[in-house]
């Protein structure tokens, strides 16, 4: 256990990237991404079905949120 800790856990940017273009698309930085998620959870954990369509479809699934990181 640590004494200084930050959880990550929250709502967070989401997209799913199935055709692995991602970074050529800016999802890199500076771009919104299309949805949102609640970490820790899963894409999949949200629904059976969902996981099932896109099981073998993504190449990629992004994630982002911006966080203040507290001075030393």
């Amino acid at each position: 256990m640590r004494d200084n800790w930050m959880t990550l856990n929250g709502e967070w940017q989401f997209e799913i990237d199935r055709k692995g273009d991602g970074e050529a698309r800016g999802l890199v930085s500076g771009k919104a991404l299309a949805s949102k998620i609640v970490v820790p959870f899963c894409p999949e954990s949200n629904s059976p079905a969902w996981a099932l369509a896109t099981a073998n479809t993504s190449r990629a699934f992004w994630y982002r949120r911006l966080v203040d990181l507290p001075r030393q």
